[in-house]
């Protein structure tokens, strides 16, 4: 690869934010003193698994509409380009994840991707939930009687 398209792709703009779970397993593992549980390590595995699949959800959910877009004019090259690396990233991410996984103890990636789907789909669960009770509490304060 050549240094200018090198140089160009460190330039994009990422499509995501940084990846918190992520560095939060990294700096885990790699710390020694103390010494980290493998249950703290294996939760941080699934919250970074769960991040990886909730980013996975939203570019496929969003690749049509990207494409639209795209064949329309509406975005540009370098926006598309930016689509298909994150695109590559993920899947990357997921094959670390699964390598991670099978380090912890051998047939786990089997089971390891169904939990953290199901942590994601929780996650979304609850942030439904809260928005809904966030909303009521909003409109019984709107609409609430004042006294006269």
């Amino acid at each position: 690869m050549s240094r200018r398209k090198i140089d160009k792709l460190q330039s994009m703009k990422p499509l995501f934010y940084e990846n918190r779970p992520k560095e939060m397993y990294i700096q885990l593992k790699n710390q020694t003193e103390p010494k980290v549980n493998s249950k703290v390590l294996k939760a941080a595995l699934i919250r970074r698994g769960s991040e990886a699949i909730r980013r996975m959800f939203k570019l496929k959910e969003c690749e049509p509409y990207f494409n639209i877009l795209y064949m329309k004019g509406y975005i540009g090259d370098e926006d598309h380009e930016r689509l298909k690396i994150q695109k590559k990233l993920q899947e990357l991410e997921l094959t670390q994840l699964a390598m991670e996984a099978e380090s912890f103890k051998k047939g786990w990636a089997q089971t390891f991707f169904p939990v953290c789907q199901e942590t994601t789909m929780n996650e979304a669960l609850r942030r439904r939930i809260k928005s809904i009770d966030d909303r009521k509490d909003q409109h019984s304060k709107q609409w609430s009687v004042t006294d006269i």
